[in-house]
């Protein structure tokens, strides 16, 4: 296969005869302000290549540069052309309205280096758009400045893996293919607010980590999409999206300083909105786990809303299993019901200090404790105790039983 490497400027300028190349290096060349067009490579004010006089006629890999520095910014104003930047070093990478040809595709590929900031605005992409792609092979951690797209459509695959952002803008795009985020980081501080975005087919975002709130607003995605294995340190925000298919959460963990489901800086509807997910691909356990978390926003807002009575049993439900997830507090309350309805019978036939004598000697201990254990039986009927005590005594294990099996079946059930 025709090809050439040029290691310089000077190398550049020098050749003419290079309309019969498949692929052309770059390597280790630095370039000054640099604009990239339909047909022409400009690196100074008054130095010019013509792209139709490299690579004529081969598409994949037709521009390849290898650990090339960027001095500024490196400006594509239009691109007719395949470009691979593999560890390269760039100010900035920049594309503003670029409306490229739907019927054919052009691919913009950055394989490793280092980039302090990426703009696209105003753009249609026909082609594949790669940051860092792992497919083939564990390309080293990109570390990326600042991140903005916007007002684009990318027509074709979009792939940004293993990077670490410290700023991210995504507001009015559309990607009609994949889109897909692996293993990236999101650090900023301020909450990661994605607007106005359609993910018509796949939408991943496979262990991605997002260190402040991610807010999903105005956002549709039309095809399968996941968040598997996804770290969230400050929440997620559900609130206004549109999930037309299937949506994965498995796996996914809330970083908080509890480590308590109560804790989860997620609202109501988006527990909803993941319990629903997980219910759709058949994982039960994980959708009650939501629908955990689910009820306590609820009893959250209920306070919020002054609604007392609906609180009040919110709040029992919580405490005694965990809204129906926690067995070992269902027991626990059972023991407490127990204890407490006997010390009330003992209280209507003893006075307290007889109680306490009874307590004191060890002999009356096993009677204590068959009492006890008489009191946590629901079917147990205990004629001499008053009406009152026994009925208010039966609801009670009745509900707290019935507590006790959803708890259970939370692991178990189908």
């Amino acid at each position: 296969m025709p090809q050439i490497e040029y290691k310089s400027i000077n190398d550049i300028l020098r050749d003419t005869n290079g309309k019969d190349r498949l692929k052309v290096f770059f390597s280790n060349i630095i370039f000054p302000n640099t604009i990239i067009d339909s047909n022409n490579f400009q690196f100074e004010e008054n130095k010019k290549i013509n792209l139709d006089e490299f690579g004529r006629g081969f598409r994949t890999e037709s521009y390849f540069f290898e650990n090339c520095i960027f001095e500024s910014s490196l400006e594509f104003s239009n691109n007719k052309q395949n470009f691979t930047f593999k560890n390269c070093t760039f100010s900035e990478i920049l594309f503003i309205n670029i409306k490229e040809n739907t019927t054919e595709s052009f691919d913009i590929k950055i394989i490793g280096g280092k980039i302090n900031k990426i703009t696209i605005k105003d753009c249609d992409f026909s082609g594949r758009f790669y940051v860092n792609p792992q497919y083939r092979s564990k390309n080293k951690e990109l570390k990326l400045n600042e991140l903005i797209l916007e007002d684009s459509v990318f027509n074709h695959n979009f792939k940004l893996h293993r990077c670490s952002i410290k700023q991210v803008t995504i507001n009015n795009c559309d990607f009609e293919k994949n889109a897909d985020f692996y293993l990236t980081e999101f650090k900023q501080e301020n909450p990661l607010e994605l607007k106005s975005i359609n993910f018509r087919n796949l939408a991943l975002f496979g262990e991605c980590k997002f260190y402040s709130k991610l807010i999903l607003e105005y956002v549709t995605f039309g095809g399968l999409s996941h968040f598997r294995g996804a770290k969230f340190h400050n929440g997620l925000d559900l609130d206004k999206t549109n999930i037309e298919k299937e949506m994965n959460f498995f796996g996914i963990t809330h970083i908080n300083e509890k480590n308590n489901d109560s804790d989860i800086n997620i609202s109501r509807e988006t527990a909803r909105i993941i319990k629903y997910n997980f219910e759709k691909i058949g994982n039960k356990i994980e959708a009650n786990k939501y629908h955990s978390i689910e009820l306590i926003k609820r009893r959250a807002d209920l306070k919020n809303e002054k609604n007392w009575k609906d609180y009040f049993l919110a709040s029992a439900n919580w405490f005694t299993s965990q809204n129906g997830t926690n067995w070992v507090r269902v027991i626990v309350s059972i023991l407490i019901v127990g204890i407490v309805t006997s010390l009330i019978h003992a209280f209507y036939k003893y006075s307290f200090k007889t109680i306490i004598d009874i307590i004191l000697i060890p002999e009356h201990w096993i009677y204590i404790f068959r009492d006890i254990f008489e009191n946590m039986v629901i079917l147990k009927f205990n004629h001499k105790m008053p009406i009152e005590v026994f009925a208010i005594n039966k609801v009670l294990l009745g509900y707290l039983y019935y507590q006790f099996i959803l708890s259970v079946r939370k692991d178990t059930r189908k």
